[in-house]
């Protein structure tokens, strides 16, 4: 339950260069009409070479790879026994279209990653996904592309990172499992087809083509097994992934729609968003501590409304925020862009480093179209709400909840929300959507209904900003009942000075019943903490979903935590790292002048595509 950044606060080593002495030995002569799979001496490459390895989880050895260029000119060679090739690019024109045919009969696609006429191409699976991501989205079949590049284009360069980010993010979960360095370019970065590091992803991966506009995607290692179906049209794919886990029972769902930028005029926008991404980025290492709020203001919309804060506000925070640090910010996909509305949201990473220590942080990012500039803007709402699907397992002194539908307790899939309002606009609310599983009362959750008012959870003070917490819990959900991923979720706040309620609604984006634990601490005594000395806490992590980073937070209560009279504050600390399994946490003595006598360790482990596993310890 911890705090999110402001919306304006809140990359990555190459892969070394890998080659066998058989794939020296075996490298294809640079030529326009083939070559043998395995020449008498190796050939340097020629100035204009476009070279790489093709691999399916081995070597696709013996095949023909055939290049085309922009303007339809082919050119081919033979792979050798390690699935290297050479093609001769004099006289082409980028962007390339390779395709190469495995001894099964399966076509892989692949494109070139820049526009050079010296480059790395590889083939695989996953190149392959790319490429028909592309043409599936525009509504074209790769093969009819190939075979008329003049009137189907490659995708561009400035394109092919959103398009690998996003197919990258499909198989994350393998890529994490095989170490694969984070980022590696799954066209251009050279590899050996040996069985390890990617070729060991390949080796899992099985790509099924239905239609152009629908494919599927299976990952699976014997015991854990994932499964994603991909639907391409209308300019945007939506893929619908569920990962399950033989061994342990565990299983994972969820699912993403990401635009794919095929028009100029969307590529255009794109550009001049990363453009002031990139300006705000290098005002932010420029200026250093001496950072201020006149100079993020040409960043930021003016009439900015984010989670209740307003321009000046988020931009105070976010100097507070990013003052002496310096960051970077790398576009992973693109959700929406509107061009008719002038609205747009991109899910970014953002990667600060300060005083030696580095934080990755992925999150979306809001703009708007003010005259000929895209500016940061926010989600234009009166409080910050957030309604998560997550496999909760409460621990300590509160351990064992009661489920909802009667069935025994103990740790479970829930749904979370966290309402934080300004104190001085809004007095309470609602909660409804999901169907029947809201306890209309948290003392006796065996009583199940489609709406239930939200408990208030005391006073937070965060920075200058003091705000009602209203936190509330399903409790455990039966598999049965289960809301579907995609299910709306709506909280109605009720204005101080009367009025209507004002509503705001998010999606479950994701399920997972994989859970983690809290390990250490064991003791959930009051007396077992030294306040104000680091608290250390160790933890278990799920297995099913790629995980994008571990939070570590507490939230401390002057009074009985149950009770809508007792005062609670935040303790907020930044992300962790994906692996990280152990931490530490200072707790206060006092919560707002008063002795703090409860405290809740929270434990959150957040998935790339929405999934989390919550470990709560409470003390007391």
């Amino acid at each position: 339950m911890s705090r999110n950044p402001s919306i304006l606060s809140r990359p990555l080593a190459a892969a070394p260069f890998l080659i066998s002495p058989l794939a020296a030995a075996l490298l294809v002569a640079c030529g326009g009409g083939g070559g043998d799979s395995a020449p008498l001496a190796p050939l340097a490459c020629a100035t204009n070479c476009v070279s790489g390895v093709a691999a399916s989880g081995k070597a696709i050895a013996s095949a023909t790879v055939t290049l085309t260029d922009a303007a339809g000119t082919t050119r081919s060679a033979t792979t050798g026994a390690d699935g290297s090739y050479q093609i001769d690019s004099t006289g082409l024109i980028a962007p390339f279209l390779l395709k190469v045919v495995a001894g099964t009969g399966t076509t892989f696609y692949s494109v070139s990653a820049d526009a050079n006429a010296k480059t790395t191409v590889n083939l695989s699976q996953l190149s392959d996904l790319l490429v028909r991501t592309w043409y599936g989205v525009q509504g074209i079949d790769a093969a009819t592309a190939f075979g008329a590049p003049a009137a189907n284009p490659a995708p561009p360069a400035a394109v092919l990172p959103d398009l690998a980010a996003s197919v990258m993010g499909m198989v994350q979960l393998w890529l994490d499992r095989n170490n694969v360095p984070a980022g590696f370019n799954l066209i251009s970065t050279p590899f050996t087809a040996n069985g390890s590091g990617i070729d060991a992803v390949l080796d899992l991966t099985n790509v099924t083509v239905t239609s152009p506009s629908a494919v599927t995607l299976t990952m699976t290692s014997g015991t854990t097994t994932q499964t994603t179906s991909l639907v391409l049209g209308s300019g945007s794919v939506t893929a619908t992934s569920t990962t399950a886990d033989s061994a342990t029972g565990t299983q994972s769902s969820s699912v993403t729609t990401s635009a794919v930028v095929v028009s100029s005029a969307l590529s255009t926008a794109l550009d001049t968003m990363r453009a002031g991404l990139n300006a705000f980025a290098a005002t932010v290492n420029t200026k250093g501590a001496a950072l201020a709020a006149a100079d993020l203001q040409p960043y930021v919309d003016p009439n900015l409304l984010d989670d209740g804060k307003n321009a000046a506000q988020s931009i105070a925070e976010s100097v507070g925020s990013l003052a002496g640090s310096t960051i970077s910010f790398a576009v992973l996909n693109v959700d929406s862009i509107d061009l008719a509305n002038g609205s747009a949201e991109l899910n970014l990473q953002l990667t600060q480093s300060l005083g030696g220590q580095s934080n990755v942080e992925t999150r979306p990012f809001r703009f708007k179209l003010i005259g000929t500039s895209w500016l940061i803007t926010g989600n234009n709402r009166a409080y910050r709400f957030d309604a998560q699907a997550e496999m909760r397992n409460d621990l300590g002194a509160n351990g064992g909840w009661s489920q909802c539908n009667g069935a025994p307790g103990g740790p479970g899939m829930s749904i979370n929300i966290d309402v934080r309002a300004p104190t001085t606009l809004f007095s309470g609310g609602s909660v409804s959507g999901g169907g029947a599983v809201w306890p209309n009362n948290k003392d006796t959750p065996t009583s199940c209904v489609t709406g239930t008012a939200l408990a208030a959870g005391g006073t937070s003070i965060d920075g200058a900003d003091t705000l009602d917490n209203f936190f509330m819990n399903t409790g455990p959900i039966a598999p049965a009942d289960l809301p579907p991923v995609g299910t709306p979720i709506t909280v109605s706040m009720l204005p101080t000075g009367g009025g209507a309620a004002i509503p705001a609604t998010v999606t479950l984006n994701a399920w997972t019943s994989d859970p983690t634990a809290i390990t250490a601490p064991t003791n959930s005594a009051l007396a077992s903490i030294t306040f104000g000395a680091a608290v250390p806490v160790s933890w278990t992590l799920p297995t099913t979903y790629a995980i994008q980073n571990v939070r570590l937070g507490a939230q401390v209560f002057d009074g009985d935590s149950s009770l809508g009279t007792t005062t609670s504050c935040s303790v907020d600390q930044a992300p962790l790292a994906k692996n990280a399994t152990s931490g530490s946490i200072v707790i206060p003595a006092t919560c707002n002048g008063h002795p703090v006598l409860q405290v809740s360790l929270n434990l959150n482990v957040n998935g790339v595509n929405g999934e989390r596993s919550s470990s709560i310890f409470s003390i007391k």
